[in-house]
């Protein structure tokens, strides 16, 4: 049955608009995004289908390939990239509440920054994060991409990126699998003098 064949009550949408968002399950959110569904499933039994493929962990999902979402009945690519945008909104959201120039003065305040960049990658990365003296967050980037058991860098340019944007203070980040498992690794490299720089 059609969601619009639904009680006026019970559609997503209008609980949506009466109760509020968090009164939903994550089917019914999903189901907003999917649509109008299809002749055979219904918005709600496709977001369903959606999360029963990620064992109905929104981690997981967030992590979603997008060949895989097209395997699942009813999903078209309209749909995924409404899911994808979701996502990314929710990645942003995380970050912008870190503020413009964060302060990023110890290991914990790197991982909080960093988690909603990586968390949802699934091969090896480095990152930088360039500092000033006050260790203001000036810039981020990802300086090297390799692959599920390892990844190299090259060190002259994170130098060539520090001098450039006036760093003091660099926080190296690197997400790496251990017993299968992602975790991370940051180090913050303090220069006494510069320009040298230790890694």
């Amino acid at each position: 049955m059609s969601v619009k064949q639904w009680a006026e009550e019970d559609r997503p949408s209008t609980k949506l608009l009466n109760l509020g968002a968090n009164t939903l399950t994550n089917a019914e959110l999903i189901s907003i995004l999917v649509g109008s569904g299809t002749t055979q499933h219904n918005a709600v039994e496709i977001a369903q289908a959606i999360l029963a493929r990620y064992d109905h962990d929104l981690s997981k999902l967030g992590k979603a390939d997008l060949r895989e979402l097209k395997e699942i009945d009813g999903v078209g690519t309209y749909t995924i990239c409404k899911i994808m945008a979701a996502i990314e909104l929710g990645k942003r959201r995380q970050l912008a509440t870190m503020g413009l120039r964060p302060d990023i003065s110890s290991a914990d305040c790197i991982f909080k920054y960093m988690r909603p960049i990586m968390q949802d990658l699934t091969i090896e990365e480095a990152h930088v994060m360039l500092l000033s003296q006050n260790y203001k967050l000036i810039k981020e980037m990802r300086v090297s991409q390799g692959g599920l058991t390892e990844v190299s860098v090259d060190v002259r340019m994170i130098i060539k990126e520090a001098v450039l944007n006036n760093a003091t203070v660099l926080a190296f980040v690197h997400l790496l699998r251990i017993r299968n498992k992602w975790t991370y690794t940051d180090s913050l490299v303090i220069p006494k003098r510069n320009p040298v720089f230790l890694l």
